[in-house]
């Protein structure tokens, strides 16, 4: 009796040894497919989760390293389109972290623009984001790529865009969003107005503060300049409401007429109002 268990191990061997071989071969064949798995795929999976909007164009590399040109877009069918000046770079690497309970795709992003790299984390389950070490500067013209009423206002100046963490669900409604995103534009001016420059301005979106609060939160401020713009918006279930007040300081009212003409009184979800000089 033993030796015929014997005889049928030794006779099992051969083909066992075989389906290991093949499950290798499959495997490593799998690796090195995902190895060399071209850029252009990143950027059709950012141009589908942007609504066309924002874009990588002339891809270099693979999707695990790779480079592109940044574009901002109006959508699709849309002929508006701006490419940032340099070129976005990125790493992909796999990321297990018991701090975050779970594997992730990490991306390690550069681009000319930033003063440092940014760290963009996806965790598939839950489905959600996480970036850190936003600190990048761009010039406004590139708004104008993404079409109305951005192309009608003609802005110039410089955005700077900084985030020192920021967390938010993969899908709308999917949980908080956590952390700010701050936005300064500087030295604004319009093709509207032959006043230049408009002002300084600084726009926040943070999420909530509070178990009650809205789920977003947006401030807009003025920080310097002679149209003064200021402004509190909140999201609630996947809808926002604004409410904002647009005012020239004493003495710009006519300088700034078309501007202010252009933003107008008006209610709605996005309420503006224009305060105007008992002179003007």
């Amino acid at each position: 009796m033993r030796d015929r268990t014997a005889r049928n191990s030794q006779a099992q061997t051969p083909g066992a040894s075989w389906g290991w071989a093949l499950a290798g071969a499959l495997v490593g064949g799998l690796l090195c497919l995902l190895a060399f798995v071209p850029a252009r795929w990143a950027g059709h999976a950012v141009a589908l989760a942007s609504g066309q909007q924002v874009l990588l164009q002339d891809v270099r590399g693979s999707v695990w390293n790779g480079s592109a040109l940044l574009v901002l877009a109006g959508g699709s069918g849309s002929r508006d389109a701006r490419a940032l000046p340099g070129r976005l770079s990125w790493q992909l690497r796999p990321r297990w972290s018991a701090q975050l309970d779970g594997m992730g795709v990490s991306a390690r992003l550069r681009h000319a623009s930033c003063q440092q790299a940014a760290q963009l984390l996806w965790q598939p389950l839950p489905n959600r984001f996480e970036l850190s070490g936003l600190d990048c500067q761009l010039p406004a013209q590139i708004l104008a790529g993404l079409g109305t009423p951005w192309n009608t206002l003609g802005l110039e100046g410089s955005a700077k865009f900084s985030s020192s963490w920021l967390q938010w669900p993969g899908r709308a409604g999917a949980g908080p969003v956590r952390g700010a995103l701050e936005l300064q534009v500087l030295s604004l001016s319009s093709r509207l107005s032959t006043l230049r420059p408009l002002g300084d301005y600084r726009v926040v979106l943070r999420g909530p503060q509070a178990p009650s609060a809205p789920d977003l939160e947006l401030e807009l401020a003025t920080l310097r300049g002679a149209l003064q713009l200021r402004g509190q918006g909140q999201q609630r279930a996947g809808h926002w409401r604004f409410q904002g007040q647009a005012q020239a300081e004493p003495g710009q009212d006519a300088v700034l007429a078309n501007i202010l003409n252009l933003i107008g009184n008006r209610g709605g979800d996005i309420a503006w109002s224009v305060v105007r000089s008992p002179l003007s």
